[in-house]
């Protein structure tokens, strides 16, 4: 059996409000963070990739490849905008 590169790997799952899910991977070493389409946590193959983010590094824990997956669904116009400020007189 071929050696699985990369490894260890760390998976993040997002659901966008419009419906939309995307799974984030990250291997040790690889400085990219692949995104896919659907639910493919724990998966190794590239056959839902949508896009690949260079990372510049390794990452320390979950939280970066969460960081990094909001930034990539911002970018992507997935997450809603905040609603504006409340203030006297507005409802």
């Amino acid at each position: 059996m071929p050696k699985k590169k990369f490894l260890p790997m760390t998976w993040v799952f997002a659901r966008t409000p419009a419906g939309r899910s995307y799974t984030f991977r990250w291997g040790r070493g690889e400085h990219v963070m692949t995104v896919h389409s659907g639910d493919r946590r724990g998966s190794h193959d590239d056959e839902h990739l949508l896009d690949t983010v260079h990372t510049g590094g390794d990452w320390d824990d979950d939280e970066d490849v969460r960081v990094l997956a909001r930034k990539w669904l911002r970018c992507n116009d997935e997450l809603p905008e905040r609603p504006p400020p409340r203030g006297p007189g507005r409802r």
